[in-house]
């Protein structure tokens, strides 16, 4: 035992009075410790995972429900829930993330979360299967040349016009509904199935849920989506480098870069100059040039990676790195916006946008995972 008073040793002094020892011995110490530290590490690390696991349930009649799809929306971090209904997310990475649950027959269910601190949720998720009314059924083909033309504006709507566009298709575009209101020239788009994309400018597969699609005739688009990302496989080595060059040309400049750059507080390090100014300012080239920390009102919330924002009047982007440079703008419709150091907007219908960035559409879409310097930007 310590006598009363008697200091411990510490590390620094343990070391200090090792050096009576021979060198070979205190090498081996040193190794010794060395292993149990770095053992003890990886241990820390193993144990340290964010986690969202659970059952689910039907909601009527409390039976398990296997076969669901769940997944985080953005991402390609997703699973299928078992025999007993039981599912589990591994390796989700920092932040605020909306969780999609979803089956034939019964109604999608989404919820937010958030990971502070690493840590493991575990959670019962009820399921209300969808009413189908039975009775008398009338069938009406559908006119090819009107189903057609609207199909066509969905598509160029949706997918985009951008050069990724071209290699970006609509694998099951007969599950949807669309509408035009010939009065106003709206056209609305919905659909009780997932809408499933291929882009192979980029390389993946796209599951969609969609919310809410609307064009107005003012070329105003509103959409709301919530897709899981999985990669396809490449038909060549060339065609995977291009993948990984399309997906970074795709990224620099785009409203994610500079979410996320704004975020990180690096908007003029990365190539982004701010201009403000009213509306009519702007399109008379007498906006004056802003730095961001004039420009933005910007609060950390309790995860440090979430940021609430907002500015005045009109704000003009150019991204200085490509040639010719982009150019567009923005403006608030909301009070505030909440972002991420990722780039991602957890605030629908925060921004109305004009120029490059009203142009990207799902043809320009990326997954959470992708960022400069991750797996999906390098080979």
């Amino acid at each position: 035992m310590h006598e009363k008073n008697q200091p411990i040793i510490g590390l620094q002094q343990f070391f200090r009075l090792q050096t009576a020892q021979p060198l070979v011995v205190r090498l081996l110490i040193i190794l010794l410790l060395f292993l149990l530290l770095n053992e003890q590490a990886q241990s820390w690390q193993g144990t340290i995972s964010n986690t969202f696991s659970g059952t689910i349930l039907n909601m009527d009649t409390g039976e398990p429900i296997s076969g669901a799809n769940v997944y985080l929306s953005n991402t390609m971090v997703g699973t299928v829930s078992d025999v007993a209904g039981h599912f589990k997310l591994t390796n989700i990475s920092p932040g605020q993330h909306t969780i999609v649950v979803r089956h034939v027959g019964f109604t999608s269910v989404t919820r937010t979360v958030s990971f502070l601190t690493p840590h493991q949720i575990e959670t019962t998720i009820h399921l209300q299967p969808k009413l189908i009314t039975a009775g008398t059924m009338e069938v009406v083909g559908k006119q090819p040349k009107d189903w057609q033309k609207k199909l066509n504006l969905f598509r160029k709507e949706f997918l985009g016009t951008s050069k990724n566009s071209q290699n970006c298709k609509i694998l099951n575009s007969e599950v949807l509904e669309l509408e035009i209101d010939y009065l106003t020239g709206e056209l609305s788009a919905h659909t009780d199935s997932v809408l499933c994309v291929e882009n192979r400018s980029l390389g993946y597969h796209i599951e969609i849920v969609l919310l809410e699609f609307q064009v107005h005739r003012n070329e105003l688009i509103r959409y709301s989506i919530l897709p899981k990302f999985s990669l396809l496989d490449p038909s060549s080595d060339k065609e995977e480098r291009t993948w990984l060059k399309n997906r970074r040309e795709t990224y620099l400049g785009s409203l994610r870069h500079f979410l996320s750059a704004l975020a990180r507080d690096k908007l003029e390090q990365e190539g982004f100059t701010l201009y403000s100014g009213t509306a009519n300012a702007l399109r008379q080239d007498f906006a004056v040039y802003r730095s961001p920390h004039w420009i933005f009102k910007i609060a950390s919330l309790n995860d440090s990676m979430l940021k609430k924002i907002s500015f005045d009047d009109e704000i003009e982007i150019h991204y200085q790195k490509k040639y010719p440079a982009i150019l567009c703008s923005a403006y608030m419709q909301k009070e505030f916006a909440i972002i991420d150091t990722l780039g991602n907007l957890f605030t629908p219908f925060a921004f109305v946008t004009r120029g490059s960035w009203f142009n990207e559409r799902i043809a320009d879409l990326l997954p959470v995972e992708y960022h400069l310097g991750s797996v999906l930007d390098t080979k």
